[in-house]
């Protein structure tokens, strides 16, 4: 596992990003379009765009697949909440 998404918005996503960069794993970081700015966005090392607005494009699962698939992640950081929540 190198290559992680990150499947969350700001206030998660952060210490997930910092925690795979000090294991040195490269990290996609996934946004709304209200999230543009966030910090999250600006401490992963790419990030993919959602057109989405608020926490619905969250959880958006075949999109957050299909950003996994074309980022050639390895695997899927959840966070809480969202996608996490839902079996």
């Amino acid at each position: 596992m190198k290559h992680i998404l990150i499947a969350n918005g700001d206030e998660i996503a952060i210490p997930i990003a910092r925690a795979a960069a000090e294991a040195e794993f490269t990290t996609t970081a996934v946004f709304t379009e209200d999230d543009a700015a966030s910090l999250h966005v600006r401490r992963a090392d790419h990030a993919v765009a959602h057109s989405g607005v608020g926490s619905a494009a969250y959880l958006d699962i075949d999109w957050m697949a299909a950003a996994a698939l074309a980022n050639y992640v390895d695997t899927i950081h959840l966070g809480y909440g969202f996608l996490s929540e839902n079996a």
